[in-house]
């Protein structure tokens, strides 16, 4: 039985992971970011938790595209089992037959206004950028809502500070690169190999593959919509983008 799925930008089409969770009975479900939520996350998830599968998740970058795909997010009855800048443990398969697996998250996407990858932040806390803004520049007295799924330095710097076996982030490390494209960040490659981890996976750009990185650790691109489990190994293909039509990531 696969112990943990780990599961792509599903954008809407929760299809896969409702049929993944059945088929599987897995004790938990990692989702990866991006769902343009028409309903609160719990009540699209309730056929797996109510299966007795508990979810995990993280932001990707559609989460702060609009007021309502933010708060069927982070206003859910799940919102406590975001894993942005937490390690959390489960059981899990590649950790070993009934040992405990450590899973850490770094959700959202960088915003070159908060922190270039390459760069020293501009803003390495919420806090110092909030203090910049005016009240009319605020989202509900708080952070602009897209700067809400924003990577924040001070959220790395506390991961950097532990250890896990797993690390699951909406942004890809450096093995997106081999595909020809500027993608993917040393930054993620670099927390991977401080934290010890033994597995990355990750959402955002629909690439469905599996590479090593220089560390040794293993990293999983989970494809649009698909589910894997907890050796990368395909349990819902990737959906068709034809299907869905194209999907902007801002």
């Amino acid at each position: 039985m696969s112990r943990t799925l780990y599961c792509g930008d599903p954008h809407g089409h929760w299809e896969p992971v409702l049929r993944a969770a059945e088929r599987c009975r897995p004790d938990a479900v990692v989702l990866l970011g991006d769902y343009d939520l028409d309903r609160p996350l719990d009540v699209v998830l309730r056929p797996v938790t109510a299966a007795g599968t508990t979810v995990y998740w993280i932001a990707g970058n559609h989460e702060g595209n609009s007021d309502a795909w933010y708060d069927h997010a982070f206003n859910s009855a799940l919102a406590d089992r975001n894993l942005n800048a937490r390690v959390v443990e489960t059981g899990g398969e590649t950790c070993g037959p009934g040992t405990v697996c450590r899973i850490a998250g770094l959700g959202g996407v960088f915003r070159y206004k908060i922190w270039h990858p390459d760069q020293a932040p501009v803003w390495p806390t919420r806090a110092a950028f909030l203090e910049s803004l005016t009240p009319r520049q605020r989202w509900r007295d708080g952070l602009p809502r897209r700067h809400r799924v924003s990577i924040w330095h001070e959220d790395y710097a506390i991961l950097l500070r532990q250890q896990a076996d797993v690390l699951v982030s909406h942004e890809a490390p450096t093995t997106m690169r081999r595909f020809g494209r500027p993608l993917g960040w040393a930054v993620i490659d670099r927390l991977a190999e401080a934290m010890g981890v033994k597995t990355v996976f990750h959402g955002h750009h629909h690439s469905h593959y599996t590479a090593r990185l220089p560390s040794g650790a293993t990293v999983h691109g989970v494809g649009l919509g698909a589910v894997v489990d907890e050796a990368g190994e395909t349990i819902e293909p990737p959906i068709c983008r034809a299907r869905i039509g194209a999907v902007r990531h801002s």
